[in-house]
């Protein structure tokens, strides 16, 4: 059977005929959305949930008219990198046709959870481009303590508005979140440094005179995005346990996205030498991509106080020391490490010093310290290796391991050479700034002790 198109084809290319051709189409179906894995990294992201679609097409040729939805349920996704996780998630976009003859679709109902108690909420609209414009964007995205990372290293509940307005061919997206609570653990190392990798061309590269295929053009992205973090963020490892406060700002288009902000500490300690020091100052300042950090802690036994200072970048660390009463940088260690002055400490503990003392002129970690990495393994605080005296005055290894229980409870425990006696324990418990309590069990005597020891600094 053949159809004589031409005539119809004619009919229809005229300006003024064919505008009131009746319409009459309707489109109905579901789709899994796991059938579209192919679109994304699936080693990455998953993406699971049904797609069922109701329209219908009518009116005329010149005035079209649509009407019907697209309803997404059971939706869920899933990044393994970032931890992100949406549950539940449930659209309805209703199709409509605009005031302008255009086809816009309106979000009737979006929403999602992140598998606990938060949520998520997105509401507006979006004109489809046609011949005559590029489209109209305009969505908006609420999130209310919604885990949005979830990883070893970061953890994240998030709240705030995003928005992203525009058409197909520029987006901007802004808005504020708060980042609380926010966790971030510091790894072994500060460098950020990425290992270059050699690649060699195997095959050979294809005629020049084959094009490529066009790449899908993307709409450019410009970005006013403010994020701060304004209680309860805390910043964990390599000695360092501090909460933040403060903001920053992101601004400029996504390819060359510019940040500036500051972050301080309401409080916290820090670790150097195994003794924690308590945080008088702490300032991180970001910069497009430098980060620079002024940090001040202090640490005080009997009457002696010790003021350790580091700044610098990531990259280049500067550790200060001074004392109150003055002491010259060796005692100083050796005040932090052992609590001794340099005349009375042992061959060992003589090592362990050198190791800390190159560790602090070169500015690096990575010093051989045998004491150090011992004290790493086991999970302690402290970790001392000395010499002592026994019940008929021969000398002995003397070991001792600490352990702070949490912030106001210390805990230590010493292996003397002495046999009749040969353990001892202390406990220490900070009840208030100036006053604390301590326990002792063990030692020559065999006998514990207690003590309320009560401190004023004139």
């Amino acid at each position: 059977m053949a159809l004589p198109l031409q005539p119809y084809i004619g009919y229809l290319s005229q300006p003024t005929q064919g505008t009131d051709l009746p319409l009459a189409l309707s489109l109905e179906g579901l789709l899994d959305l796991e059938s579209l894995s192919f679109l994304i990294d699936q080693d990455i992201q998953r993406l699971q949930g049904r797609v069922q679609a109701d329209l219908k097409l009518g009116g005329t040729l010149a005035e079209p008219m649509i009407e019907g939805y697209l309803e997404l349920v059971g939706g869920a996704y899933k990044n393994h990198l970032s931890g992100t996780e949406v549950h539940e998630i449930g659209c309805r976009l209703g199709a409509a046709i605009s005031a302008a003859q255009h086809v816009r679709l309106v979000v009737e109902r979006c929403v999602g959870r992140d598998g606990s108690s938060g949520s998520y909420v997105v509401e507006g609209d979006v004109e489809l481009p046609s011949q005559s414009n590029s489209g109209a964007i305009n969505l908006s995205l609420h999130s209310q303590q919604a885990n949005f990372i979830r990883r070893s290293d970061i953890e994240s509940e998030v709240t705030g508005d995003l928005r992203l307005r525009g058409d197909f061919t520029q987006l901007k997206l802004s808005g504020a979140l708060d980042l609380s609570p926010f966790t971030a653990v510091l790894g072994d190392s500060l460098s950020s440094a990425v290992p270059a990798l050699k690649v060699e061309e195997v095959f050979a590269q294809a005629d020049a005179t084959q094009s490529a295929a066009a790449p899908f053009l993307l709409p450019a992205i410009s970005v006013d995005l403010a994020i701060s973090a304004s209680q309860q963020a805390y910043l964990r490892g390599r000695g360092l346990e501090a909460e933040l406060r403060g903001q920053i700002v992101l601004k400029g288009d996504l390819e060359a996205l510019q940040y500036e902000g500051q972050f301080k500490t309401v409080r916290g300690v820090f670790e150097l030498f195994g003794k924690q020091f308590r945080l008088q100052k702490g300032q991180v300042s970001f910069a497009n991509n430098s980060i620079a950090m002024d940090i001040s802690g202090s640490y005080k036994k009997g009457a002696q106080q010790i003021d350790v200072g580091i700044s610098g970048t990531p990259d280049d660390i500067d550790i200060s020391l001074s004392a109150v009463p003055t002491l010259p940088e060796d005692e100083i260690i050796a005040f932090i490490i052992f609590g001794k002055s340099l005349d009375t400490i042992s061959p060992i503990e003589a090592l362990q010093l050198a190791a800390a003392v190159q560790s602090l002129r070169s500015g690096s970690s990575r010093t051989f310290d045998p004491i150090g990495s011992t004290r790493q393994l086991l999970g302690v605080d402290s970790l001392n290796i000395g010499s002592g005296a026994g019940a008929n005055g021969e000398t002995g290894l003397n070991l001792g391991v600490g352990k702070y229980l949490n912030e106001k409870v210390y805990l230590e425990v010493e292996r003397t050479p002495n046999p009749s006696q040969p353990w001892k324990g202390n406990i220490t418990i900070e009840l208030a700034p100036n006053i604390t309590l301590e326990s002792s069990t063990g030692g020559e005597a065999g006998v514990g002790s207690a003590q309320l020891r009560w401190k004023r600094d004139y």
